[in-house]
């Protein structure tokens, strides 16, 4: 019994390193998730790291910077100071992704600026597909205290790279043509039914943001040590940090609850309440339409033309 068990742990053993010293195109970890937020995390890629366009302004945030963030109406907004602008957000939540973004944005490119995407309150995990995106170096080193997702991003972590390392062996089924639109922004033209939000309006009111500084401290070391990584990064590199707030409809909060927190490494925006209590501006509960957009896109134009570079 004692042998068997050695030698399963051996050939694990012999198999994680296989899958680890195999190399892995780094354009292929991108277009593996071709099934999941509309096949967007292929342009991401593509934007930074093939797209010879610079990016001088960044937007990083989830599904509420895709639909909110118009960065072709912010670029033209700004043509006269001669400022590309990108909105690089990707569908849900987690700031381990958010970093990972900006380090790779950071290693090929020079932004002036970064907008950071922040909510009413952080999201206390990690992100799904930071394990299949991220460095395995920044994997295998994440951060392990109060990280409920630790051990399962190292399994999908090596899953999704075993399956990477299969398909170099493998006729490819698919063609990957580089994608080379220069803007992310997509958001919908449609406007979420008032019966709807005035039934989200009442529920969202309803809650209450209890949470004291000691189970804060306990639940959001997670995220906080990353947008602490970020902060440190961008500084490193002289890039200014601005810390966007976009809540959802309704949320009762005019200002994000980690505001002592986002104040120690950049500038906090906090667009007008008028734009997110507008129902024809949402597409959603959550996401703004085109229309909400637009709005919000105008007034961060002339927020960012007011802040000094």
């Amino acid at each position: 019994m004692k042998k068997l068990l050695l030698k399963i742990l051996v050939f694990l053993a012999l198999l994680l390193l296989i899958i680890l010293i195999i190399p892995v195109d780094e354009r292929s970890k991108f277009t593996g998730l071709k099934e999941d937020c509309f096949y967007h995390a292929i342009w991401l890629h593509d934007r930074i790291f093939l797209n010879s366009k610079p990016i001088d302004i960044a937007f990083i945030g989830s599904s509420h910077t895709i639909n909110g963030i118009d960065d072709g109406l912010i670029e033209k907004a700004l043509d006269s100071l001669h400022l590309n602008v990108a909105n690089l957000g990707y569908c849900r939540y987690g700031d381990n992704l958010y970093y990972t973004l900006v380090k790779d944005l950071l290693s090929v490119k020079k932004p002036k600026m970064i907008f950071l995407e922040v909510r009413e309150d952080e999201d206390r995990y990690s992100h799904p597909v930071f394990p299949c995106l991220a460095d395995p170096l920044d994997i295998w080193t994440a951060w392990p205290w109060f990280n409920r997702d630790l051990l399962s991003d190292d399994v999908v972590s090596l899953r999704y790279r075993a399956q990477l390392a299969g398909r170099k062996f493998l006729p490819p089924d698919t063609l990957y043509p580089e994608r080379n639109e220069d803007h992310g922004f997509a958001s919908s033209a449609d406007t979420v039914s008032p019966a709807i939000l005035s039934d989200i309006k009442i529920k969202r009111l309803a809650h209450k943001w209890t949470m004291g500084s000691f189970e804060r401290s306990f639940y959001l070391a997670f995220p906080r040590a990353y947008i602490r990584k970020i902060g440190h990064l961008c500084s490193e590199h002289g890039v200014k940090l601005v810390f966007i707030y976009l809540p959802e409809y309704a949320s009762g909060l005019w200002q994000p609850l980690e505001s002592s927190t986002y104040i120690k490494y950049g500038k906090i925006l906090i667009p007008p309440k008028e734009i997110f209590e507008s129902a024809s501006y949402w597409g959603d509960g959550s996401h703004l339409n085109q229309a909400g957009a637009r709005a919000l896109s105008a007034w961060v134009a002339a927020s960012i033309k007011k802040i000094p570079r």
